[in-house]
């Protein structure tokens, strides 16, 4: 039976995806087990032997509370059957705060919110939150998606890129950017993308991570394949409505979208 914690996150999470036109994704029992199981060898290691918590999402054989180095060990140590995927990680203890984090990043966001995301498993502990994902559907490749989704309000106004590991290409005028600008297309080629106060035409600086992006390693180009993002390199103003606009291509065909979104009152999960 699915923990109150890991139904709050899994509602959380279902209330971003179904105004983005997706699907809602699932809780899976064991996954939410390995979640739950990571968080609890965290916090029983993060203070008392620092070394084995050194990278978060890694454990070390020996350590208390080991079940598995990678996600994936993890999950099959709990009694999961399938090809287990990544995982995100947060320090609140706190299920719908993580979301909200997680929501308000880059590289943590890609899973939770990806249309072919199905099955995920979220466990906490006194300040750890896991959420571990399972197998994914098929990509659609007529599916275009976009976060934050059309019409959204009180997105947060920052993102402190310098907090998110790994660190997302640090916009000119450094941390904080404005909250990141999402497109989850199949092999999506944007040629045009502009972000602007909605009702003006002046173009708001901005940066942009495609696998053609000089600011992209070489290495992190793959990821952005399916997934292109923007955030302007400033934050954004409060209580202000914003257009965006992209096109280009991609495996459906020729893409073209135009959405607004609306900042809230301040910045409540920036970090």
């Amino acid at each position: 039976m699915a923990t109150p914690e890991s139904v709050t996150a899994l509602n959380a999470i279902n209330a971003l995806r179904v105004p983005m036109g997706e699907a809602c994704v699932n809780v899976n029992v064991v996954i939410a087990k390995a979640a739950k199981a990571h968080c609890d060898y965290y916090v029983a290691n993060n203070k008392a032997n620092p070394m084995c918590t050194s990278n978060p999402h890694l454990e070390v054989m020996g350590c208390t509370s080991f079940t598995g180095v990678y996600p994936w060990d993890r999950m099959k140590a709990a009694g999961f059957t399938g090809q287990g995927g990544g995982e995100v990680m947060y320090f609140v203890a706190d299920p719908a705060k993580s979301v909200a984090t997680w929501a308000n990043s880059v590289g943590h966001r890609v899973s939770m919110l990806d249309p072919s995301t199905t099955t995920v498993g979220y466990g906490s502990a006194m300040g750890c939150d896991t959420m571990d994902f399972g197998p994914g559907g098929r990509p659609n490749t007529m599916t275009v998606a976009v976060y934050p989704y059309d019409g959204q309000t009180n997105l947060p106004t920052t993102f402190a890129g310098n907090r998110e590991s790994p660190m997302p290409p640090t916009p000119p005028t450094g941390w904080p950017s404005a909250s990141p600008i999402t497109i989850y297309a199949v092999k999506a080629m944007i040629t045009e993308h502009t972000l602007m106060v909605d009702g003006t035409t002046t173009p708001i600086e901005h940066t942009w991570l495609d696998p053609t992006s000089p600011v992209v390693a070489m290495a992190d180009r793959a990821g952005y394949t399916n997934n292109p993002f923007m955030y302007a390199n400033k934050p954004l103003t409060p209580n202000t409505k914003y257009r965006v606009k992209v096109s280009g291509t991609y495996a459906g065909g020729m893409l073209s979208k135009e959405w607004t979104f609306t900042t809230g009152v301040g910045n409540p999960r920036g970090d």
